[in-house]
């Protein structure tokens, strides 16, 4: 909630406002998942896939996991208008 207030006070972020969509409120959202994503792609998932040993199955099941990651990292940036432009 207190991320949500802060960036409703930005007119860059209020500009993209519509009926039905509060941009600060969908950028609060993305901020907080896009910091869970890059906790487990940092923390668990790259560490996991540098590890010695691992088999191929291994290693292509930890490929498919950072796939899902990332793309629910696109999934924000597109759905939220403030990052958008990033991905044209």
């Amino acid at each position: 909630v207190a991320l949500e207030k802060t960036l409703s006070r930005l007119s860059t972020v209020t500009r993209f406002d519509t009926p039905g969509h509060r941009e600060s409120d969908a950028l609060a959202h993305a901020i907080n998942d896009l910091d869970d994503s890059f906790l487990t792609l940092s923390q668990t998932l790259f560490p996991r896939l540098k590890s010695e040993g691992l088999d191929s199955k291994a290693v292509q099941e930890i490929l498919w996991e950072i796939r899902e990651e990332l793309r629910h990292v696109v999934y924000h940036m597109r759905d939220c208008k403030t990052f958008k432009d990033i991905l044209d």
